[in-house]
């Protein structure tokens, strides 16, 4: 890091550290509301323990989640076992469903069971799922959340399910195509659904999808997916039914962590 860089770190850090000092809590929530995440991740890990939970206490939930997502497994762990019970329920609850089993891997059993049981019914059951994976399976660190559509169905009508599904997963780029039996055929864009005439079939827009097993390795499931330049790529069971999609962003993690 550059003089000019420590600087402009060490700047914010002095504030905070004295607002926090004197208890001036709404000058230290100001003081990183001014602040990017980036400046707010580096700010955290400056600082002493208890300082930092008040600080995280000040960030705003939605931002609160971001910065959280940044830092590394180690302070995630310190940071929630300073938090109180319903504060870290509310960070778990909003954190992807890969990025909250990565988080409970990395906390006591007693605490991640009981962080576990805190969980709505619906993300509970999709957390357990990815759980139940080997731990360095590339299914510990799919995301089982993802948008489907039927080759049988028009791209008005898949378009109308993407909409749907807008609250519950940010993986909406790439659409995968299956059978009843949730089984693969195939993968299609947003792009493609959105250029297309509206009563165009899926099955005239989708292409053959590449795939990983979910008991795959992960660092190799991440060559994969990197290897092949996809947004996302399916990841299916034993029996060919889709269980979740690896993102080219969690793939670049988990092979830079390699």
């Amino acid at each position: 890091m550059s003089r000019v860089q420590e600087v402009k770190v060490q700047r914010p850090f002095r504030a905070v550290e004295s607002a926090i000092g004197s208890q001036d809590l709404p000058e230290v929530a100001r003081l990183l509301a001014e602040l990017t995440v980036g400046e707010v991740v580096d700010l955290l890990e400056r600082l002493g323990v208890r300082q930092r939970a008040v600080a995280y206490r000040m960030l705003a939930k939605d931002r609160a989640v971001t910065v959280f997502e940044r830092l590394d497994a180690p302070l995630q762990r310190e940071l929630v076992t300073g938090l109180r019970d319903e504060e870290v329920a509310g960070v778990v609850e909003s954190l992807d469903t890969d990025d909250r089993v990565s988080l409970l891997d990395e906390l006591p059993a007693a605490l991640a069971t009981r962080l576990l049981k805190g969980l709505p019914l619906s993300e509970r059951e999709l957390t357990a799922a990815v759980l139940g994976y080997p731990e360095n399976s590339i299914g510990r660190r799919m995301n089982p959340s993802y948008v489907t559509t039927h080759p049988d169905l028009t791209c008005a009508e898949s378009l109308e399910r993407v909409r749907g599904e807008l609250e519950r997963t940010r993986n909406v780029y790439t659409v995968m195509v299956t059978d009843p039996q949730r089984r693969l055929l195939g993968v299609t864009s947003l792009q493609r659904l959105m250029a297309a005439p509206p009563d165009t079939l899926v099955s005239q827009v989708m292409e053959e999808a590449d795939r990983v097993s979910a008991t795959e390795p992960r660092e190799r499931a991440a060559r994969q997916c990197a290897a092949l330049r996809v947004l996302s790529l399916p990841v299916v069971d034993d029996e060919d039914r889709l269980v979740g999609v690896l993102t080219v962003d969690d793939a670049l993690n988990i092979l830079e962590d390699a």
